[in-house]
């Protein structure tokens, strides 16, 4: 006996009509008589709420109907892996809100900081503290958002501050840049064009991971040996100068990239 006959037996039993199922289980009448006849099967759903309505269990409904009870195997499958797939999608979903989260709350701190501390002139933040004077590019959300979305793009910052130990007017200089390297320059007593030269929080002589002496010579040459002893003679007599001015940049490249917090937040 198949599915659909036993359902029309059943039905008959409890003394109901083909419309009067169908009004319980929210479908037409046709649909009703097409699972008797055996044209359609009920899905799992509204065999389960067959079951429930003539009081019959499934094991008797679905008893030698191979078609039927392959199509419940296969909705059940099918099931399982929709509800695999919802997790998923919650789980992405999920991942997507806090990456999102992180990289706004970072890129807004970001700009509150600017905005709130420093002074906008043109393209340019600019903020003095102490002797010190720092610049940075503008911040904009929505251009960081634009070009950079989700990327953890650092903004550079340059300090200068005027020699005050020195006979010579000399203007120290730091830049630590997007990937958090940092330069000074080096300047030339002779005439000659000054140049940057990487240098650790000791102040001492750094050589690009690159293989090449950065940030090269004004002229875009490489660095000659002289040039490299003109910088470390420069970085040992300038040592304590540049180790101020090293901490104190650091500090507000810190504080502008989120890696210091802001007193207040």
């Amino acid at each position: 006996m198949t599915i659909g006959e036993r359902l029309k037996i059943a039905r008959k039993n409890q003394g109901l009509t083909q419309q009067e199922v169908a009004d319980v289980l929210h479908v037409s009448r046709t649909t009703i008589s097409s699972w008797e006849v055996g044209r359609t099967y009920p899905s799992l759903e509204l065999i389960v709420d067959l079951s429930n309505l003539y009081d019959l269990s499934l094991d008797i409904l679905l008893k030698e109907d191979m078609g039927m009870v392959k199509q419940v195997s296969q909705e059940v499958r099918k099931n399982g892996l929709y509800k695999k797939m919802v997790e998923a999608v919650v789980v992405c979903l999920g991942l997507f809100l806090v990456i999102n989260g992180v990289w706004l709350g970072k890129s807004y701190s970001t700009y509150r900081y600017l905005r709130t501390n420093w002074e906008l002139v043109e393209d340019s933040y600019v903020y003095s503290e102490q002797d010190i004077d720092y610049f940075t590019t503008a911040y904009d959300i929505g251009r960081a958002f634009s070009q950079s979305y989700l990327k953890k793009n650092n903004i550079w910052l340059m300090g200068n501050q005027k020699a005050t130990d020195n006979s010579e007017e000399l203007l120290y200089s730091v830049l630590i840049n997007e990937s958090g390297l940092v330069s000074t320059d080096i300047p030339v007593s002779d005439g000659g064009l000054s140049f940057s030269v990487l240098i650790d929080e000791n102040i001492n002589y750094v050589v690009n991971s690159n293989s090449q002496e950065v940030f090269t010579s004004g002229k875009g040459e490489s660095l000659t040996e002289k040039d490299i002893q003109t910088a470390k003679d420069y970085l040992a007599a300038n040592k304590k100068s540049l180790e101020k001015l090293y901490k104190s940049t650091k500090k507000q490249y810190d504080l502008i990239n989120g890696f210091e917090k802001v007193k207040g937040d």
